[in-house]
């Protein structure tokens, strides 16, 4: 039996990534996806079949909301949280590239959760790192938390904070 696969090449290589993207955010470090999150940072080793450093919506199986990375340094990264009355989105930019992020409904947590996911350097010649800037234009905390980051190398540096937001490391 042989199985026709009846999209464009195109679309088949956008169904790999995503299913790349997916597996290296919820499963990294043996790490399951986080109901309560709302958007995500990874922020890893650059290997051949991964991006170094990913910024994006959680939960959104087509990675449309994605930017990636495969640089090996430390780069910038803003994230602002906006919105109010129960309304809200994500801005984020990364690497010459923004995103502005569609509507989300506050849920009963009352605040939006950043989950930013790191990992332990494999070796001196291993750089990837984030600056991280955190700004929230809303009537909502942003909490943000840091999981897994190297404790002798931090990769994620919070270079400045703006509004009502908690960083737990």
């Amino acid at each position: 039996v042989i199985d026709v696969y009846s999209k464009s090449i195109i679309d088949l290589i956008g169904e790999i990534a995503r299913d790349l993207v997916d597996a290296i955010v919820g499963g990294l470090n043996g790490i399951t996806s986080n109901e309560e999150e709302n958007y995500f940072i990874s922020v890893t080793t650059l290997t051949d079949n991964t991006n170094a450093k990913t910024v994006g919506r959680a939960k959104d199986p087509s990675g449309t909301t994605y930017i990636t990375s495969d640089s090996n340094d430390k780069e910038s990264v803003t994230f602002t949280l906006a919105g109010s009355g129960g309304r809200y989105h994500g801005e984020y930019d990364m690497a010459g590239y923004s995103v502005t992020d569609d509507d989300f409904s506050k849920d009963t947590s009352g605040h939006a959760v950043l989950r930013v996911i790191s990992s332990t350097r494999k070796d001196s010649g291993d750089k990837s790192a984030i600056s991280l800037h955190l700004r929230t234009n809303s009537d909502i905390p942003l909490i943000v938390n840091i999981e897994n980051d190297d404790p002798e190398n931090p990769r994620v540096e919070i270079a400045d904070t703006e509004g009502d937001i908690t960083v737990n490391k």
